[in-house]
């Protein structure tokens, strides 16, 4: 049972780290169609560019809603709009991917227009592609208000100096509760393996020329959490995109010890480039980790876990969360005093009542 669980909220996972970037995918694909206008009936083509537009108009507020799901504060107000969002630019990708005509390398326009006539009539559950392709700009426009209705709502309910995505972070209990019953599960065997972050990975390097240190690109990937009787491991995975650059097709992923050797630094995604020379491509606003574990260095700029399936107790994995489940398995201590210790040691953490600050050596100083 426990394997089958693993494996359904895998497969559950998997789908929500690809739809991440198949926004980018499908308004490439949408640029390809511009470019045959001619090829296209003036009614279909002006439905397949208030698609276009659609996704256009979603792309930008799609990454700002990504950010604010990273954060405890403000994930329930944005987390079902995310995931809502990933699931109609999935449909996109997948109705766009659907054997479609060739779209270069035919030198007759009529044969051209013809393949393109060919796919609209198409049926599929009864539907022609036409029909199909207002039934998606509809779930798309759906998906809008809907993150729209999420903003406002978060406008209302939350202080604007705690919706932003750079808010300081803060001890809060619910997340330790939360971290220890991960923490259980996976130590006692109830759940074998748990994705716990997804990203963008960078991986420091030695130029074997030059002698200096270079930041590798490592493409997207996802850290998945397993307990080995007394010894954590994290799996560092790649993302299951087919397209890959010249530079990640080695990338198979690797395995990574989670004990005390474990340095992990937050930044934010300015603020890395700043401090790790030679970095490139962080996203500002963006949570970054610079993790350090004997060899192995990497910086991940982090994407939050969705909740998988729709079971309401696998709740959506922040940076809060993460971190805390991380040092849990560091101090190996449920202590509190220990992990605000620790945490503020590495990470900076605010008590309780966002007053005091606990230095490594468990003295109080006023912040």
């Amino acid at each position: 049972t426990v394997s089958v669980l693993y494996w359904n909220n895998m497969a559950e996972f998997w789908l929500c780290v690809s739809a991440v970037h198949n926004a980018t995918k499908a308004l490439q694909t949408m640029n390809t169609l511009r470019n045959f206008e001619r090829s296209v009936n003036e009614s279909a083509m002006e439905q397949f560019m208030f698609l276009f537009n659609l996704l256009e108009c979603m792309d930008e507020p799609m990454k700002v809603l990504m950010q604010l799901q990273c954060r405890e504060q403000t994930m329930k107000y944005v987390d079902p709009q995310v995931r809502m969002a990933k699931r109609s630019i999935e449909a996109v990708e997948i109705f766009l991917g659907e054997d479609l005509p060739k779209l270069e390398g035919d030198d007759e326009e009529d044969e051209e227009r013809l393949g393109w006539t060919t796919w609209l009539t198409k049926k599929k559950d009864g539907k022609e592609k036409k029909e199909q392709l207002s039934d998606i700009s509809g779930r798309l426009q759906k998906t809008i208000e809907a993150m729209n209705l999420g903003l406002m709502t978060l406008q209302m309910a939350i202080p604007e100096r705690l919706r932003e995505p750079q808010a300081r972070f803060n001890w809060q209990q619910s997340v330790h509760d939360d971290a220890v019953a991960m923490w259980v599960e996976l130590s006692t065997g109830r759940v074998t393996r748990r994705a716990i972050c997804a990203g963008q990975l960078w991986e420091h390097s030695t130029s074997n020329t030059t002698g200096s240190g270079l930041w590798v690109d490592k493409r997207r990937c996802c850290f998945v959490l397993g307990s080995y009787g007394d010894d954590w491991e994290v799996e560092v995975l790649p993302a299951p995109e087919t397209q890959l650059r010249d530079h990640e097709a080695g990338f198979e992923g690797f395995k990574m010890k989670l004990n005390k050797s474990l340095e992990i630094n937050r930044y934010w995604g300015g603020d890395a480039m700043a401090a790790l020379k030679g970095l490139r491509g962080v996203r500002n606003g963006s949570i970054v980790y610079h993790i350090k574990n004997n060899d192995t260095e990497l910086v991940l700029q982090f994407e939050a876990i969705d909740r998988m399936g729709t079971d309401r107790s696998q709740r959506c994995i922040t940076a809060e969360l993460f971190e805390m489940l991380v040092f849990l398995i560091i101090s190996n201590s449920q202590d509190e005093v220990v992990l605000r210790k620790l945490m503020t040691a590495k990470l900076d953490y605010l008590d309780q009542d966002s007053r005091l600050l606990v230095d490594a050596m468990g003295n109080l100083r006023t912040h």
